[in-house]
């Protein structure tokens, strides 16, 4: 059989997280599966590249992603689910031409979903959650990171605090009901214990933001060296 030809398939050009997984995931088959499979990445919409958009990639009609694929060697679809993607258009279009892998980013429940191959979650409760919901399917789990070499060193931030005192951490999102967990910034103070005391920088915007500033002002004071 000729090896594997992944098309990572994304609904849009918009520099959402599902590009960020996108772009680990592609960077982890280039690195360790060259042997295994090619790969490229297939856009449905958008009007130009983002600015920090760095894999090539090319644009389909969902309608052309059939004929597309037939044309192909051994493909399989890894589609990029977002919050509001509706999947059943692509998986209608893409019908047996090959195998459709879901990657499942958001943490949303059933909306949007459609039948599959395989559904990806990409945290331990959406991989918990989603085997109960979605008995029929296979569900697999694969944790959020990055590899940190591909991204250029920065230096560490000093006008806050004494850095060599704290291990500094982030994070950046927006801040709504999927992606914002109501005990985030507790967990991060009372329970997360490391070598240094942990100064984690959250930031984002939103509906929800008020609700972690608050949570910040509340819960700062008890918990311990760590900093919110």
């Amino acid at each position: 059989m000729s090896k594997m030809h992944v098309v990572h398939v994304v609904p849009s050009l918009f520099p959402y997280g599902a590009y960020a997984l996108l772009s680990e995931i592609h960077y982890g088959m280039q690195a360790n599966h060259v042997a295994d499979c090619s790969q490229e990445v297939v856009a449905l919409k958008g009007t130009e590249t983002p600015a920090r958009w760095e894999i090539p990639y090319s644009f389909q009609q969902t309608d052309s992603l059939s004929s597309y694929l037939r044309k192909k060697s051994n493909p399989v679809v890894l589609f990029y689910k977002l919050a509001t993607t509706d999947c059943k258009p692509v998986q209608q279009a893409i019908g047996g031409s090959a195998p459709f892998i879901i990657v499942n980013v958001s943490d949303v429940g059933m909306s949007g979903m459609s039948t599959c191959n395989a559904l990806v979650t990409v945290s331990q409760r959406m991989y918990s959650n989603y085997s109960k919901m979605h008995t029929n399917l296979k569900v697999h789990l694969i944790k959020n990171g990055v590899h940190a070499c591909i991204f250029d060193a920065f230096p560490v931030r000093t006008e806050d605090f004494e850095s060599s005192k704290y291990f500094v951490t982030g994070r950046m999102n927006n801040f709504n009901r999927c992606k914002h967990p109501k005990d985030w910034v507790k967990w991060c103070l009372r329970s997360v214990r490391l070598a240094k005391p942990m100064w984690h920088d959250y930031l984002g915007w939103g509906g929800y933001h008020k609700d972690a500033v608050a949570q910040c002002k509340k819960h700062n004071h008890l918990g311990g060296e760590n900093v919110v």
